[in-house]
């Protein structure tokens, strides 16, 4: 992947006022013209990790009704293979 190339809003007021609330919301902005979407701003990850969050109880029980949706729908041990294809390892397995 190529390196962006970096520009110093520092002196560029509206620029930088809507760089930092990007920043500040952690939200992607797309930018418009008449013409339509031109660019999108996304947020650096911040080094800094959020404290954790217990998830809700609508949270916990979602994804507990998503569990076995795949059942009778995907062949799981074909689908590992595939997985283990296409990471490209030609390694030998290593029994422990």
């Amino acid at each position: 992947m190529r390196q962006p190339t970096s520009i110093d809003v520092t002196d560029i007021p509206e620029l930088r006022r809507i760089a930092e609330e990007v920043r500040d919301t952690r939200e992607l902005l797309v930018l418009l013209t008449e013409a339509g979407e031109i660019a999108v701003l996304v947020p650096i990850q911040q080094q800094e990790r959020r404290p954790h969050r217990r998830p809700s109880q609508a949270e916990i029980d979602a994804v507990m009704s998503a569990a076995g949706s795949w059942e009778g729908l995907v062949d799981v041990e074909e689908l590992k293979a595939q997985w283990n294809a296409a990471r490209g390892s030609n390694r030998p397995p290593v029994d422990l």
